[in-house]
């Protein structure tokens, strides 16, 4: 699925910057939502890392109220995977960062993310720019309800795996036309079409989000080797 030098080749630099004797510091993250995708990054994270180190999961979820942010999906698939991840890994520090933002916050940021998200400037760029956004500035709570700030200048993201992979509806709209031969080649170019203009709509955007808060993101499903492995599927 996803091979672990992709990931490793990702946090080489990040463990260095952080010394061992840190017990449960943690210069790396990963935006976490609890689905397939970023739990295969953590998974092969744990891997990589000296034990020594922390990793923060980034968990972002929007809403009037605490109770609505706890609500919702994302927030509670990434619960229910925190305690898979925690179960078959206890030795790691897996530190779960719930980052609630509330609608007078984005309000309050609005602008700001406007500015950091030009030239793209429709809604459905500002909606994924914004969780970005926060997801970047690391502000939440720990399991146990103590704020929190992730220090982590590194973020891994699962994006490029739907592009290649085939995560999108709009996939398994073009795999179930009428005819199976059909179905796969409109499957086939709609992949490539997503992957061609990733660069464009995707990274760009992305990047910057992150970046604003002087942090890095980094793609191990965009890795070289893992894009030309896809590539040979059938």
């Amino acid at each position: 699925f996803l091979s672990p030098r992709a990931v490793e080749r990702r946090l080489r630099c990040a463990q260095e910057e952080v010394g061992a004797e840190e017990k449960e510091t943690s210069n790396v993250a990963v935006l976490f939502s609890g689905g397939v995708d970023c739990t295969a990054i953590a998974t092969l994270m744990h891997s990589c890392l000296s034990p020594a180190l922390a990793i923060d999961l980034l968990n972002v979820s929007f809403g009037a109220s605490e109770e609505d942010c706890e609500r919702a999906p994302d927030r509670l698939s990434g619960r229910s995977t925190l305690e898979e991840l925690q179960a078959c890994f206890p030795d790691r520090v897996w530190r779960f960062v719930a980052i609630n933002v509330t609608h007078e916050e984005v309000l309050l940021h609005s602008e700001h993310i406007s500015a950091v998200l030009h030239p793209l400037d429709t809604v459905m760029d500002f909606n994924i720019g914004a969780a970005l956004w926060f997801a970047g500035r690391g502000q939440g709570t720990l399991s146990d309800g103590t704020p929190y700030c992730s220090r982590a200048r590194v973020v891994l993201s699962g994006a490029g795996a739907d592009e290649q992979l085939g995560g999108y509806a709009r996939h398994v709209t073009a795999a179930c036309k009428d005819s199976d031969s059909a179905g796969w080649h409109l499957l086939r170019e709609e992949l490539h079409r997503d992957l061609r203009r990733l660069w464009i709509r995707n990274l760009g955007r992305d990047d910057r989000c992150i970046a604003d808060h002087g942090k890095e993101m980094r793609h191990p499903f965009l890795d070289e080797d893992f894009m030309i492995f896809v590539k040979t599927l059938p």
